[in-house]
This record gives structure tokens, sequence and C-alpha cells, in this order.
């Protein structure tokens, strides 16, 4: 993936970005290790055309702590949000796999399937429950961890 906002190789606080994984509609996602807790992190960093005016601030300022307390093993937790003058970054579990996509292309059995729809619909529930709802989920938003498993 080509980096042209130069984030590769900056520091955010205590992380260091190391490189850039995917990009989106909101931003792109570089992989990070955040130095003082000596672990590896996702780092979204929201695209400055896309940053928030008040009211959506206030909906993804809320979605976003709501979410740093969900401890569900097939949501994506939410570690951090650093705000600063010029960006906005999302600190996340950086997963170890693939997007939903890839992995479908690498041949899965249909009982393989069928637990990815119970995982994904089993996530979704808990978000709900907590009134949260993701407004982008598509077969890209969704990972499959090295075991198999599905990160949402």
């Amino acid at each position: 993936m080509s980096d042209d906002s130069g984030v590769a190789g900056s520091r955010i606080g205590q992380i260091r970005i190391l490189e850039q994984l995917g990009a989106g509609g909101m931003g792109e996602v570089y992989r990070g290790f955040h130095e003082l807790l000596e672990r590896p992190v996702a780092v979204k960093v929201i695209r400055s055309e896309k940053r928030f005016g008040s009211d959506s601030r206030a909906r993804f300022l809320r979605e976003a702590r709501l979410l740093s307390k969900l401890d569900h093993p097939h949501i994506c937790r939410v570690y951090d949000l650093i705000e600063q003058q010029d960006k906005e970054y999302l600190v996340l579990e950086l997963i170890d796999g693939q997007t939903l996509p890839r992995s479908l292309a690498d041949g899965l059995s249909h009982d393989h399937k069928l637990r990815i729809g119970a995982q994904i619909a089993d996530a979704l529930a808990a978000a709900h429950e907590h009134q949260v709802v993701h407004r982008d989920l598509k077969p890209e938003n969704v990972m499959l961890t090295a075991a198999g498993e599905v990160k949402v």
C-alpha cells in the first residue's frame, strides 16, 4: 500500500507508526506499536475531509466510548481515541488475519462459512444490546483471525 499522508514512520504519542495496512472511506489504517504498553496496535487515521462536525463528532465519540467498553470475542477492541489539531486517530486491536473476501478466496468449507455468519450476527447483536450500530458493515470490514475466528 502506498502512503501519501506521511503517517508511516511518524509517532502519535506513545505509538510508533510502522506501515499502512489499508484504506477505506473514513481514512487509512496503519500497523503501529505502542511503546509504553509494548504491544502492536492498529491506528485508523480519520481523513481530514471526513472530520466530524459537532453533531457527528459527538455521536462518534459516544460510540467510541461504548465500543471501548465492549468485551466480546468477535468485536475488535477500541483502545484509544487521540485528537490532535489536524487529525483524529482511533487506536484499535491489531487483528492477525485477513479480510473476509481474502479468506473466502482461499476457499472455506460450508460449515466454516456458516460459523462465520453466526459469529458476525453474534457480534452485531452484542453491539446492538449497547445501542451501537455498525454504520459500514461490509465484507472488507470483517476480519478472520489466523485461527479462523471473526472480528468485526
